[in-house]
């Protein structure tokens, strides 16, 4: 198959707005932490962990040996070189050639394009670069603006688990979302 098109940038981790970059320590005690601590960002994660500072940099250094299966990105503006977010692939399996996604941008943030522009590179870099057949993601069904992010995308929903999930004391359902190579949103 030929290369999904991307911008003039030579980097497959280059879009139109963001940079996707590597973690490191600093940078997950600096901004990760408070950012992905922001109650409202919380609200909108399927899997949330608010942590003290030592807790973010315990996940960091966690993971940071599982590279055959996950890697994590810091979500970068291009214009200003500042974190605006993150994301990941995870759950890498190279026998069925899929992988879930996980992404977040920190509430200052929102609604400048950097989500959606963040998920095409790596869906991009997923299909182009890792070979995958299949990316998918979960979504809360009280996070609708998240869900349009998925749908520009090219994101299909594939299943929804009734009330799953506790947000804000209420129950609420959770959205399996899936993507395959042809079917990505430029």
């Amino acid at each position: 198959m030929s290369p999904i098109p991307r911008p003039a940038s030579t980097s497959p981790l280059e879009g139109e707005l963001v940079r996707l970059t590597a973690l490191d320590e600093e940078t997950v005690r600096t901004f990760i932490a408070p950012a992905f601590n922001d109650p409202e960002v919380q609200l909108g994660l399927v899997l949330p962990f608010p942590q003290p500072g030592q807790g973010a940099i315990d996940w960091f250094n966690g993971w940071r040996g599982l590279k055959e299966d996950s890697a994590h990105f810091l979500i970068q503006c291009l214009a200003t070189q500042e974190p605006v977010g993150q994301i990941s692939i995870e759950s890498i399996s190279p026998r069925d050639r899929n992988s879930e996604i996980g992404l977040w941008i920190a509430r200052e943030h929102w609604h400048e394009g950097y989500a959606t522009d963040a998920l095409r590179v790596l869906c991009r870099f997923a299909f182009d670069e890792m070979g995958l057949h299949k990316v998918w993601l979960s979504v809360l069904g009280s996070n609708p603006r998240a869900r349009g992010v998925y749908e520009r995308v090219g994101f299909q929903l594939e299943l929804t688990s009734g009330d799953e999930h506790m947000v804000g004391g209420k129950r609420v359902a959770v959205h399996t979302m899936g993507m395959l190579r042809d079917e990505l949103v430029l």
